[in-house]
């Protein structure tokens, strides 16, 4: 699997796409703990509704700031309307 984008929406746009045409029924999530439940919102939003995640089992120095950065951004994230447009303004065509 390729890595995608660095905001939830276009990976989970992009994750759709995939789990279409390969015809999956479920998609794996693994990534820093404080980003699983955004990225699975996101997928959510998106219509995947079978969501598994993994996570490492340890604290990093980075984490004292990523861990309340990451709760604005889900906070944010649960308010803000997607679209099929990015963040550019640019629609998913192109």
């Amino acid at each position: 699997m390729p890595t995608f984008l660095t905001h939830p929406n276009h990976s989970a746009k992009k994750t759709l796409q995939i789990v279409r045409q390969q015809k999956l029924k479920s998609v794996l999530v693994i990534s820093q703990y404080y980003h699983i439940p955004r990225a699975r919102m996101a997928l959510t939003r998106f219509g995947i509704s079978e969501i598994y995640s993994s996570h490492a089992r340890f604290f990093e120095t980075r984490d004292v700031y990523s861990v309340p950065r990451e709760l604005l951004g889900y906070i944010r994230y649960i308010f803000r309307h997607y679209d099929d447009t990015d963040k550019c303004g640019r629609t998913s065509g192109g």
